[in-house]
Formats: structure tokens, C-alpha cells, sequence
């Protein structure tokens, strides 16, 4: 008698495992490609300031936008864990990105403003250190216009990640809700 051949069909959960990584990394990148590559913060001139706001409302405003989108998202998907945290990781990189290009565009628009001029890179890390509450003390803001971006970046990450925790676990509740309506409250 021989064995039932078996074949490794990935299921259901690794194939939406995998599409979310797939679309929460190639997002991700793109976004972190975008800011590292896109314009010259050097040619910005007296306006630098209003750029930079002008820059962070539009880029919140996408960031925004992306979450809604994603929320939705969430409370309809056949897996909304795996939707959960591909949201929260792609927001993430998005305040990341978007307090990065902040940081390096008032770098070149006033070299003083931290203490070391910021490349593109250097205003990753730094965005990356003030999320992370680390503060190495290797770069500092010294600007009081450096300090109060900062320190919105400082509030908006502690806001971002509680309610970003509580609106994900809500979506996925209000999913598996949806989907076992007779099941007690």
C-alpha cells in the first residue's frame, strides 16, 4: 500500500502573512527610498520653515489617510491580526520618514540647528532614537524651531502608539465580532 501523497499548499494564514509582508515592506521601502533620495534640501533658501511645515502637515495628513484606509481594512480582512500589524509597523515607518525628512531638511537649512549637521541618514536615526525614547546625547537639538519639532515628534510617538494600539485591537475586535454575530457580548 503506498501513502497519500501530500502536497505543502501554503495556507490561508501564510499566504496572508506573506502578502502583508510583501505590501508592508515593499511600502516601507518605498517610503524610506522616497525620503532618502527625493530633493536637495540645500536649494530651500529663507523659506526653509514654512517648507518644513508645510512638509509635515501634508505628510501627516497622507499618514492620516493611510491609517483610516487601513483601519477599514482591518475590520474587513479574513485575518485581521496580520492586517493589525503590518498597519502598525507601516505607520510607524511613516512618523519615522516623515519626522526624518523634517529633521534633515532644517538641518541644511540651518546647519546649526542640531548639534552636527544631519544627512539624510543621521535623520533617520535620529527620528529613530527619539521614537525609541533612547536619547544618546550624541545629537541634540539646539534651535529652539529644533526643539519644538522634537518635542511634537516626542508627543505625537507616545500618542501615536496608544492610540495606535487601541484603534488596531478595536478593528480586530470589531472583525471577529462581525464575524461570529451569535456568539455572547
Amino acid at each position: 500500500m503506498s501513502q497519500p501523497e501530500t502536497t505543502s499548499r501554503p495556507t490561508s494564514v501564510t499566504r496572508a502573512i506573506a502578502v502583508s509582508v510583501l505590501r508592508g515592506g515593499l511600502l516601507s521601502a518605498a517610503v524610506i527610498a522616497g525620503t532618502l533620495i527625493v530633493g536637495d534640501a540645500r536649494i530651500l533658501g529663507a523659506d526653509a520653515w514654512v517648507l518644513v511645515a508645510f512638509y509635515l502637515l501634508l505628510w501627516g495628513a497622507g499618514t492620516l489617510g493611510y491609517l483610516v484606509w487601513s483601519l477599514r481594512r482591518i475590520g474587513s480582512d479574513g485575518h485581521p491580526e496580520i492586517r493589525a500589524l503590518e498597519t502598525l509597523i507601516v505607520t510607524a515607518v511613516l512618523v519615522i520618514a516623515m519626522f526624518s525628512k523634517a529633521y534633515h531638511l532644517m538641518s541644511a537649512a540651518e546647519p546649526s540647528a542640531f548639534t552636527e549637521p544631519l544627512d539624510a541618514f543621521t535623520s533617520y536615526y535620529f527620528a529613530v532614537t527619539v521614537l525609541a525614547t533612547v536619547g544618546f546625547g550624541d545629537i541634540t537639538p539646539v534651535i529652539t524651531s529644533a526643539r519644538a519639532i522634537t518635542m511634537v515628534q516626542m508627543i505625537i510617538d507616545l500618542a501615536l502608539l496608544a492610540t495606535l494600539v487601541r484603534l488596531v485591537t478595536t478593528a480586530v475586535k470589531v472583525n471577529h465580532l462581525r464575524r461570529a454575530p451569535d456568539t455572547v457580548r
